[in-house]
């Protein structure tokens, strides 16, 4: 009997078309032709058709790592950043010389002060005395909660327009978002700082803010898994690595075309900055309290990996008395419910809805979240790509977390059944598997098992201790700036770029 041939969209590309794609991603003369096309087409078709064409074109080299499965494709990250760099309404402006000082340090962050989990807002209380950081806040809905008064912290607060700097701009987007880039860009340069740290936001406005400062060393940070990829940041602050990208000194690399990844530099001496606003230890309910319940806060598209909800839905089955409940954003929750629901488990799935921006200003954002997270015996962190912040919160609420290991130099990037974006730092030992199998047993452990369970918990708690550690923290980021300034494991920093 003869096979039937395999489907077209189900073949994957072989390795050496990776490769190929790879490098000519890498490369300046696709940057040089992908741009010279679209200015073309502006021209002549109109800067919307015209960013069409060019995303075309680059989603054309980046077609083989989407069939492969990768996540995170770095190479059309790099492209796609290096072709909106050539049409940039900003001009680069030339950076200072790096100079070692006995004084104190003036380091700068630029960003959207209070959004994402893992807020620069709350660095401030921590910084060192002896430094002084001006802090540059763009965000556009104010900051949620006070920002502490302190003699060596100065704030400067210019909003940015939303989404300016986009391809497809609002009428009068851009006539407000240059300007108020400029004005941006001049406070920097007038702080006259050592480091600038350039942080949440738009990768867009990275780039443009980047592009305007004369600060001596720029550093990337709060990226998610996104580099900042500017040919004048020296370093990225990489928190947050993925399978493919291993980073072996201080240098990016791609597994598919066995170079470094270009312009591309990183620190990965540190985590993010978690916070711990809201938690309470002392309100933490024990192991045995605690309903027979697994739990999960994040992203709902996190949840869409079968062989995770597999292990899940597994679980459940197992014990009738078990059930899992859900909180958080996203458009994947009928998916989500089918899946449980053709396994026969769907009624004890349930959804609690989400928390946002709302809760910040009601003041309740942190609330809700602690309250569900402290029912729960587990919360399972799903893979390929797991939580951040979510993890944090339940380690701070003293609930037991499984993990599934991260392999960042693995020969199967493409694969969904590991883990393929990560945070090395937030791992806890005792609670990270290093295979599904593993996961497996240690959530029955998470949930059956007091002595285990108590014992991770006790070990989430240290974890946890360290990544909310802001002093910590900026030891380390200044740590790597010294060692970036005397070059050791860099490149001598010449012109400002190491």
């Amino acid at each position: 009997m003869t096979a039937a041939p395999t489907p077209l969209h189900a073949i994957r590309p072989p390795r050496p078309l990776l490769r190929l794609c790879g490098l000519i991603s890498d490369s300046r003369a696709a940057a040089m032709g992908i741009a010279g096309a679209g200015a073309a087409a502006r021209c002549i078709f109109g800067k919307r058709t015209a960013g069409r064409l060019e995303e075309l074109l680059i989603n054309a080299l980046s077609y083989p790592f989407y069939k492969a499965g990768v996540h995170y494709n770095i190479h059309a990250l790099g492209l796609q950043m290096r072709v909106r760099n050539a049409h940039s309404p900003f001009r680069p402006v030339p950076k200072r010389s790096p100079q070692a000082h006995a004084g104190p340090l003036r380091i700068g962050m630029v960003g959207e002060m209070s959004i994402g989990a893992a807020r620069p807002l709350a660095l401030i209380s921590e910084f060192p005395t002896g430094h002084v950081f001006h802090v540059f806040d763009t965000g556009r809905e104010g900051v949620f909660g006070e920002l502490p008064q302190r003699p060596n912290v100065v704030v400067t607060r210019i909003a940015l327009p939303e989404n300016a700097s986009g391809v497809e701009k609002k009428p009068g987007d851009v006539a407000k978002y240059v300007p108020a880039v400029h004005r941006l860009a001049t406070a920097i340069n007038a702080a006259r700082l050592d480091l600038l740290i350039v942080s949440n936001g738009s990768i867009e406005e990275k780039h443009d803010i980047a592009a305007l400062v004369d600060t001596p060393c720029l550093v990337g940070y709060l990226m998610g898994s996104e580099p900042v990829m500017h040919p004048k940041i020296d370093y990225c602050l990489y928190v947050q690595p993925r399978t493919g990208f291993p980073v072996l000194g201080h240098t990016m690399y791609s597994v598919f075309t066995g170079r470094p990844v270009p312009a591309e530099k990183c620190c990965t001496e540190t985590a993010f900055a978690y916070e711990m606003v809201g938690a309470d230890r002392a309100a933490n309910p024990p192991w045995e309290a605690r309903e027979n319940l697994m739990i999960f806060h994040g992203r709902l598209a996190q949840l869409i990996e079968p062989s995770f909800l597999g292990v899940l839905a597994e679980l459940l089955r197992e014990d009738p008395g078990l059930r899992f409940e859900l909180l958080g954003p996203g458009d994947n929750l009928e998916e989500i419910q089918a899946f449980f629901a053709n396994r026969g488990v769907g009624e004890r799935v349930r959804y609690l809805g989400m928390v946002d921006k709302r809760d910040y200003t009601a003041g309740t954002f942190h609330s809700r979240i602690y309250d569900f997270v402290r029912r729960g015996r587990l919360e399972a962190n799903p893979w390929p790509i797991g939580g951040g912040s979510a993890r944090v919160e339940a380690y701070l609420a003293g609930t037991p977390t499984a993990n599934l290991r991260f392999h960042p130099e693995g020969d199967r990037p493409w694969a969904s059944d590991q883990t393929t974006v990560a945070l090395p730092f937030i791992d806890a030992p005792s609670g990270t598997a290093d295979d599904i199998a593993g996961f497996k047993a240690l959530c029955r452990r998470c949930l059956y098992d007091r002595t285990f369970a108590e014992e991770l918990i006790a070990e989430q708690y240290h974890v946890a201790a360290e990544v909310t550690n802001h002093g910590v923290w900026w030891e380390r980021v200044i740590a790597c700036y010294r060692d970036w300034l005397a070059g050791k494991g860099w490149a001598a920093p010449e012109g400002g770029k190491a």
